[in-house]
């Protein structure tokens, strides 16, 4: 995990990122991550959070290399930047060539087939009392009928429940949709690889293990997206605009999934905004005076009245960010994502200090452009 921050008024943008990455195995925390970037010499910052990929391509070399290439670029929206980002994706030779395509999605495919293989070999081994690891050779040492009798067993014991996320649920749709022909080569692969025949299942177990695979890959893909945020001014733009995305980190016949999340813009006297990204709870806590998790324990016939003390509470705080010079906002920032950092660091319902090291923080605005306040 991780935390960011953009803080916004109609001086300028500033924004802090921490730079501690989580590897997947439990406890490793490094805290040298890039996550927000300048866009060559434009007002322009990319910030990254989520997964750290793009196709097994670090974010950090696909932002360096789209800035290198396109760096000299000028464009009057801050929408037209990020825009031009996801066509470089789209385009790049090294992430957009069939092979790399298929080899993304098998990759995740293949873990989901394999998993519920595994399952089905370990009830076979339990039962029949092989000490072997997981293989096709058990697989073999049971009947038809067997095997489908646990198959309904492995998938009772599946979490079925609903991807929350409607952004996330349909991007998944759309992926399963796009890669049915990948699937498909890969099911029959893996059907011979590990039954040795095409033909030793019936066709209706067969497809439950398929239905499941799917079911599978289509949560798997939650694990690819990143969220990616563009912010800064465009050459006919006055005022600051932030605009956050949601991108799944595989891209199917040159095609990238991108949502649109959020869009801001400072125009009007008196605005100000507060971003979090990735862990904002903390932060959320800080300028509506209670804990998200806290509040949502609240019964439901006093939450209007505890809502509106809350809007009493926040309105000063973001006055107060509607006012403050740009240096001000910088500090406002960084004192953010280290407020939530010392809340990993204490809290001991955190197993691992996900939020850390070194921040990077930077300001934009018309007249200075983009500039570091302190970079790692």
């Amino acid at each position: 995990m991780t935390c960011e921050v953009a803080v916004m008024n109609n001086r300028g943008v500033a924004v802090a990122a921490d730079s501690a990455v989580t590897l997947s195995a439990p406890g490793k925390v490094f805290n040298r991550a890039e996550k927000l970037f300048q866009f060559g010499t434009a007002p322009i910052a990319i910030m990254v959070y989520g997964n750290a990929d793009m196709m097994g391509v670090p974010w950090e070399t696909v932002i360096k290399t789209f800035t290198q290439q396109r760096g000299d670029q000028r464009f009057d929206h801050v929408d037209q930047y990020a825009q031009d980002l996801f066509r470089f994706i789209e385009q790049s030779y090294l992430l957009s060539q069939v092979t790399r395509q298929r080899e993304q999605v098998q990759i995740i495919a293949r873990a989901c087939f394999c998993g519920i293989i595994v399952e089905i070999c370990g009830k076979i081994s339990e039962r029949k009392g092989i000490n072997q690891d997981p293989n096709p050779t058990i697989l073999r040492t049971a009947t038809k009928r067997e095997i489908a009798a646990i198959l309904s067993e492995v998938i009772d014991e599946i979490d079925w429940g609903n991807i929350e996320d409607e952004n996330i649920r349909i991007q998944c749709d759309q992926l399963l949709t796009q890669s049915a022909s990948y699937l498909h080569e890969l099911e029959e692969e893996l059907e011979q690889e590990f039954f040795g025949s095409r033909d030793y299942l019936p066709e209706r177990v067969k497809e439950r293990i398929k239905n499941v695979c799917r079911h599978m890959y289509a949560r798997s893909v939650e694990s690819t997206q990143s969220g990616v945020v563009v912010m800064g001014i465009g050459e006919s733009e006055l005022f600051p605009v932030l605009i956050h995305y949601l991108v799944t980190g595989i891209i199917i016949d040159g095609n990238l999934h991108v949502v649109k999340l959020d869009e801001a813009q400072c125009d009007q006297p008196g605005l100000g905004y507060v971003f979090p990204f990735a862990q904002g709870k903390i932060i959320d806590m800080f300028f509506h005076g209670i804990h998200p998790d806290l509040f949502d324990k609240i019964p439901e016939e006093t939450k209007y009245n505890f809502a509106v003390e809350i809007r009493n509470y926040r309105q000063p705080l973001m006055e107060a960010v509607s006012a403050l010079p740009l240096f001000e906002l910088a500090q406002l920032a960084e004192a953010l994502v280290n407020l939530t950092a010392l809340s990993a660091r204490v809290s001991t319902a955190e197993q691992i200090e996900s939020v850390g090291g070194p921040i990077d923080v930077a300001v934009i605005s018309k007249g200075d452009g983009f500039k570091w306040v302190k970079k790692s």
